[in-house]
């Protein structure tokens, strides 16, 4: 698989994760919780140490 292939895939998953949901493995589904929780961790995280 190409770069460009490999970012193209990694960009069509975070954009749709629903349809990617269906396609991926299981283990591509564990990927996609756990990207998503530490996005969201960190998004938190970051906003109360701004509002301090």
């Amino acid at each position: 698989m190409t770069l460009e292939a490999a970012i193209g895939r990694a960009l069509a998953v975070s954009i749709h994760p629903v349809l990617a949901w269906r396609t991926l493995r299981p283990s591509g589904r564990v990927a996609i919780v756990v990207g998503y929780f530490g996005a969201a961790y960190l998004s938190v995280l970051t906003a109360l140490f701004a509002l301090r």
